[in-house]
């Protein structure tokens, strides 16, 4: 299936980085690259502004300052997935950066096969959230406080329905 054209924002401190970014998405033709920032306060603009699908995010120095930006992206444009770009090879900040909700981390030097992988898991949650399928299933309980009334033969035949008229196999 043809991948929806996915609106990408590049954020960095560093001109230099954000042109390397910007360089290795031009193999990527699903992804469209609508704007560059500088400072984390005009990249959360332009997200909001233009709608953007992800965010390529080079880390600064300040740590604390760019995860708090990743949660507060996540918080408000749900529909945007944050990729986070380094040099730092830390364990440490790999994980913190998947904890504050990045959807990826990449090292530089950047690798075709690494940045398609976050670009399709972007895509991914992007489909389940518009289509409202998370991948997650529904819970039915049926219930009774007293036995032999008859909740098992009721929960027989709901699942026995649901089978009948779902469209997935169990």
């Amino acid at each position: 299936p043809m991948m929806v054209l996915m609106k990408a924002l590049i954020i960095g401190e560093k001109q230099y980085t954000r042109g390397l970014i910007k360089q290795a998405l031009e193999d990527f033709p699903m992804v469209s690259v609508e704007g560059e920032a500088v400072t984390l306060d005009t990249g959360l603009r332009l997200i909001e502004q233009l709608k953007t699908s992800i965010v390529f995010l080079d880390l600064g120095d300040d740590m604390d300052r760019y995860f708090s930006f990743v949660e507060k992206v996540n918080e408000l444009c749900p529909n945007t997935g944050v990729v986070v770009t380094s040099e730092k090879d830390s364990r440490e900040i790999i994980i913190r950066a998947l904890r504050a909700g990045a959807s990826d981390y990449l090292m530089f030097p950047l690798r075709h096969e690494e940045i398609d992988r976050a670009i399709a898991k972007v895509g991914r949650s992007l489909d389940a959230t518009s289509t409202g399928h998370t991948g997650l299933g529904k819970v039915v309980s049926i219930f009774n406080s007293k036995g032999g009334s008859g909740a098992t033969t009721i929960a027989t035949n709901v699942a026995a329905n649901i089978m009948k008229y779902s469209d997935k196999n169990a």
